[in-house]
């Protein structure tokens, strides 16, 4: 469960992206998805459990961080959990996730991090490694292991498959696949993730409290309902090992989001966002 967590919330900073109109990319041209560095806090909460289902009670929350440099994205999350089972027994897991991907689509840095329980008697475990492209292939390399994991050549990086979800959903295409990979997972490789869009709707369905600004920036003009799936590598079956629903607006912002699992669904609901620094360059 909370690896499965963690990716989600790697997926769910990529996505939530101002776009403000076209902007020159990396390999040059115009480009119809404007990403803008951002910030933002969401809460977790339970919206559904199922009766059999070993927890309880569940509460969390996600920070992540977005900034830009000429050459790259820069995405950090942080997700805080707590689960609670039938005995009222339940251990806090901190997961963090770290990387820094070409925009070109070359190459990608990460770290992830989990820790269980508090203080002295806290457990971490942490992993790292790169991807390159190699003789026409995407090869990831994890720290300390000498065998690496061969991607697919079409795998798509985080902030690149919320791109090619944003440029979909603009064309009116109603379903979505695309293999991606974050190395959120330990020796893992890419992911199979499927994507269902709705029909645009134009309005604003802008979240209170935010500044005017922001709100304007991220939450105007058409969004789509969106579902996604997620399937694991190793997966043997047709039904995928956990899903999203989400509002996606043509800015790249989410401003809903529940991750569902077989037992339970967890809502995030948007607390604070921030628009980050653009970089200056030539």
């Amino acid at each position: 469960m909370s690896g499965r967590v963690l990716r989600i919330a790697v997926v769910t900073a990529a996505l939530v992206m101002p776009a403000t109109g076209p902007a020159r990319p990396a390999g040059g041209g115009i480009d119809t998805v404007r990403i803008v560095p951002h910030s933002a806090i969401y809460s977790m909460s339970l919206s559904r459990i199922d009766l059999d289902s070993s927890v309880f009670d569940f509460s969390g929350g996600l920070k992540i961080n977005l900034i830009e440099d000429c050459e790259a994205w820069h995405l950090s999350q942080e997700t805080v959990i707590g689960f609670v089972n039938t005995l009222g027994q339940g251990t806090p897991t901190i997961l963090s996730h770290t990387a820094r991907e070409s925009k070109d689509g070359s190459w990608l840095r990460f770290a992830a991090e989990r820790t269980w329980g508090r203080d002295r008697e806290a457990v971490t475990e942490s992993h790292g490694g790169r991807v390159e492209r190699r003789n026409g292939q995407l090869v990831a390399t994890y720290d300390g292991h000498d065998t690496p994991v061969v991607l697919s050549e079409q795998t798509l990086f985080p902030v690149a498959h919320s791109r090619k979800l944003l440029e979909a959903a603009q064309r009116a295409t109603r379903v979505f696949a695309a293999r991606e990979f974050s190395g959120s997972e330990r020796m893992e490789s890419d992911v199979l993730v499927t994507a269902v869009i709705g029909n645009g709707t134009t309005g604003s369905n802008t979240p209170e409290g935010l500044d005017a600004t922001v709100a304007e920036v991220l939450f105007s003009g058409t969004s789509w309902p969106v579902h996604l799936g997620y399937f694991s590598p190793d997966s043997r079956v047709d039904a995928p090992d956990y899903e999203v629903s989400m509002l996606l607006h043509e800015s790249g912002a989410v401003s809903s989001l529940t991750l569902h699992y077989d037992a339970l669904d967890i809502d995030l609901g948007l607390e604070e966002v921030s628009l980050n620094a653009l970089p200056d360059c030539p």
